[in-house]
């Protein structure tokens, strides 16, 4: 019996053995087939003298990709690329251009830009008039511009259009959908509970239209956004006072009136400085530099492969001296979340690690976000406290929106800078909870049964709640909306009552904001950094910049170098999809509305959020 046994044990333990030889033996092939794939694709371009630099971003302009670089890699041989650009890559990518010798021209391929705040296309503005006002010449060309793009295309020395392209302004706006019918019909309780007459992200539960209130706020920001573009853009371009929304108002006029089409309408504005064709700008572009039009491509690198070169070519050297610098993007959720939202941990532990390493002297905390979890909010706010504490000060700069609970993250700060577009404020907090008892009836299924206390089964889903129970909801938003007025007069020493007149869940600009005292100066990355050297009495010294960013495992960062060789090969796996254009695009918007509510995970179910940031 006991040979037998040992007998099995041994059996058991060499399968065990074999699995584990077979395990090693995949990894070790894993790790030969990535380098040797690494050989035939990881060859940087080169970079010729007399080189055209294309700088064509892609998709959205963020401060922070979506989800971790394995998922990312992942989603890229799969084909499930969410288009994103981040707007450090672009900006780095010009001050690169800035003083290389070797790139003697700027093209701006604008045609894929799909979008960004204000704010964002304000950085890469002022990058673009940096480039041009050290005489390297700028070309924009897009057969369609959108109102983002031709705020970009304005700040280069010449802007080309197709002869058959559009450009549309069509200035800020926010539309909502609202559920109130769609919510009685379908018999749900939807228990609001806020505080704040302005907190209007709770609208679209309770109403079919837009309040007085969100329409006043809304109109007001959407005005003082428009301004700032077209003052922007008719500094740079030149043009008379209110071309832009001239152009805008009488587009149809002038083009029934003219009997022609879009792009002759813009040319005659002045608009643009010649309607041509992609080659005939690179034909143009070949004789201006004196290159074969045969060599044109030759001469040409893609801003992404140009900043990997660049960035190779950088000396890697370890500061003694650090100032940290961590992305706050997206929604803020309870628990540890994936880059493109904000954990409660997940962001704490960032700052953490800053409190920690003694190389760091000052934090610049970059903050984009519409807010979300009142209590993740708090989370990382006692964390910048601790930061100040250990006398590391930290400096935040706000991005497009950084209101409601991204207010809340950043108030604390030694300084805040933001853009005079951001939208920030929303100092309010609300609690939803929806029951499902009335429409449940609807299917014959009801509940029934007892508890302990007054409070026993109070949140399930499948019943009505108490008046008992709606009260001690109210209580804890009312204090939730009352610990944070008091927060904000403490962190930005204001008197309460003051802060009351600015809080209420209104929203504001950048400029309003300092009006009001919520921030402490206009300014972009540079000032930001100017200030905590200051702060730090680091202007003296060098120091290095750190970017802290979640890290990932030695496992994930093969799997990464595999994916990424796959792709560099054009080798991905594009998933199927039988939706109509149509179908997508009402899909995409429902779940841009829906997702925030999907994700929310507050312990205690109090939100400061602000749906805020303008179509």
């Amino acid at each position: 019996m006991l040979f037998k046994s040992l007998k099995n044990l041994m059996k058991l333990l060499w399968s065990f053995l074999g699995l584990l030889r077979k395990v090693i033996g995949m990894a070790s092939f894993l790790v030969v087939l990535v380098f040797l794939l690494s050989l035939f694709s990881s060859r940087l371009p080169t970079i010729h003298n007399n080189s055209v630099l294309i700088v064509d971003p892609q998709g959205q302009l963020v401060d922070q990709l979506q989800g971790d670089a394995y998922e990312r890699a992942v989603n890229e041989v799969f084909g499930e690329i969410t288009s994103e650009v981040l707007v450090d890559d672009v900006v780095e990518a010009l001050y690169y251009a800035k003083n290389d010798p070797r790139i003697t021209l700027i093209i701006l391929r604008l045609d894929q830009l799909s979008g960004g705040g204000l704010s964002k296309l304000e950085r890469i503005g002022i990058a673009l008039d940096e480039v041009r006002e050290s005489e390297k010449k700028i070309i924009a060309y897009a057969d369609y511009y959108s109102q983002e793009s031709y705020y970009l295309a304005a700040r280069v020395n010449e802007i080309y259009l197709h002869p058959e392209g559009i450009f549309f302004p069509d200035g800020y706006s926010y539309y909502s959908n609202y559920y109130k019918d769609l919510i009685n019909k379908i018999k749900v309780d939807w228990n609001i509970f806020r505080a704040g007459a302005y907190k209007t992200a709770v609208e679209p539960f309770i109403r079919n239209n837009m309040s007085a209130e969100s329409m006043d706020s809304r109109s007001r920001i959407a005005g003082n956004l428009w301004n700032k573009y077209e003052t922007d853009v008719i500094s740079v371009r030149n043009l008379a006072d209110k071309s832009i929304s001239n152009y805008a108002r009488d587009l149809l006029d002038d083009i029934e009136k003219e009997k022609t089409n879009v792009a002759s309408i813009a040319y005659d504005m002045n608009l643009f400085d010649g309607l041509l064709t992609k080659d005939q700008v690179e034909l143009q572009i070949s004789e201006e530099l004196n290159i074969a039009k045969v060599d044109f491509n030759e001469h040409t690198i893609a801003f992404n492969d140009y900043l990997a070169v660049m960035r190779l070519d950088e000396n890697s050297v370890d500061y003694e001296d650090n100032i940290a610098i961590i992305v706050a993007s997206g929604e803020i959720l309870n628990g540890k979340q994936a880059p493109g939202l904000i954990g409660g941990e997940s962001t704490a532990m960032l700052l953490k690690k800053a409190l920690y390493d003694e190389s760091i002297h000052g934090v610049m905390l970059k903050i984009d976000s519409p807010g979300g979890s009142a209590f993740a909010s708090e989370q990382i706010l006692e964390q910048v406290i601790a930061l100040q504490a250990a006398q590391k000060p930290v400096v935040v700069l706000m991005g497009s929106v950084a209101a409601s609970g991204g207010y809340w993250i950043a108030m604390s700060a030694d300084k805040i800078f933001a853009s005079p577009v951001t939208i920030t404020g929303s100092i309010g907090v609300f609690a939803m909870f929806p029951t499902l008892q009335n429409s449940l009836a609807e299917l014959g299924i009801y509940t029934d049964g007892s508890g302990t206390n007054q409070w026993s089964g109070s949140f399930r889903i499948d019943r009505e709640m108490s008046s008992e129970v709606k009260r001690l909801v109210q209580s804890q938003v009312d204090y939730g909306y009352d610990e944070f007025i008091n927060k904000v007069s403490k962190h930005r020493n204001i008197p309460k009552d003051t802060v009351r007149t600015v809080a209420e869940g209104q929203i504001w600009t950048g400029a309003e904001a300092l009006d009001n005292g919520l921030i402490d100066a206009l300014g972009g990355f540079n000032d930001a950094l100017n200030e905590i050297e200051a702060l730090t009495n680091l202007s003296e010294t060098e120091y290095g910049l750190i970017y802290l960013q979640q890290e990932i495992s030695p496992t994930e960062s093969l799997a990464i170098s595999f994916l990424n060789t796959l792709h560099s090969l054009d080798i991905t796996f594009l998933k199927s999809s039988s939706m109509s254009p149509a179908f997508d695009y009402l899909n995409s918007q429902i779940e841009q509305f829906m997702l925030p509510w999907l994700h929310f995970n507050d312990p205690k179910g109090l939100y400061a959020y602000c749906f805020c940031e303008l179509n």
